[in-house]
């Protein structure tokens, strides 16, 4: 059948324009709640950005001041190696007496010996007496030997002279090889 409308002209405009203000309407509504919710979620999501930048600063700044705290150390670290360096370089450069006199006692003959003994700076001076020309061959030869030359090197007799009985004094120095110098 035919639709038969019995209502005025503007009623009907009316209506129409209601409909459109109440649709308008809706859809102006939903806009701002969408707009609010995502409002929400980006004030959340700043506020955590914010949390978590603010958690990584303060990491940031307890890491400097340990780092800070730490550069004593590392200087103190840095300054003692050089400290036990420089140590073991003297000790390693030292003379073990104690050994030195063990072998150098077995260089020394039978009819010698010694009046005056310095040790210094590295250096030995000895003088005293031999009974006769061999044992002073025999001393002087044990010390160039190779023997000799393992705690000794540069031997020089500085003096010697010999009296009427055949004993001779003598002056001899030389210099003492660190221990772990052969």
């Amino acid at each position: 059948m035919a639709d038969i409308n019995l209502l005025p002209e503007e009623e009907r405009s009316a209506e129409s324009f209601e409909n459109i203000r109440r649709k308008l309407l809706v859809g102006s509504v939903g806009a701002l709640v969408v707009i609010g919710v995502l409002t929400l979620i980006l004030l959340i999501y700043y506020t955590v950005i914010s949390s978590k930048k603010a958690a990584l600063i303060s990491k940031v700044e307890a890491s400097t001041q340990t780092i800070e705290s730490l550069k004593a150390n590392e200087e103190l670290i840095v300054v003692t190696k050089g400290k036990v360096s420089d140590a073991a370089k003297i000790l390693n450069s030292r003379t073990d007496l104690s050994d030195f006199f063990n072998q150098f006692s077995r260089l020394v003959p039978q009819n010698m010996y010694f009046s005056d003994f310095k040790i210094a700076d590295g250096k030995l001076t000895a003088s005293g007496k031999a009974a006769n020309s061999g044992a002073m061959a025999s001393f002087i030869s044990g010390l160039v030997s190779s023997n000799g030359q393992q705690i000794i090197s540069n031997v020089n007799v500085d003096s010697l002279s010999s009296d009427e009985a055949g004993a001779y004094d003598f002056v001899v120095n030389m210099k003492l090889k660190p221990k772990g110098q052969s």
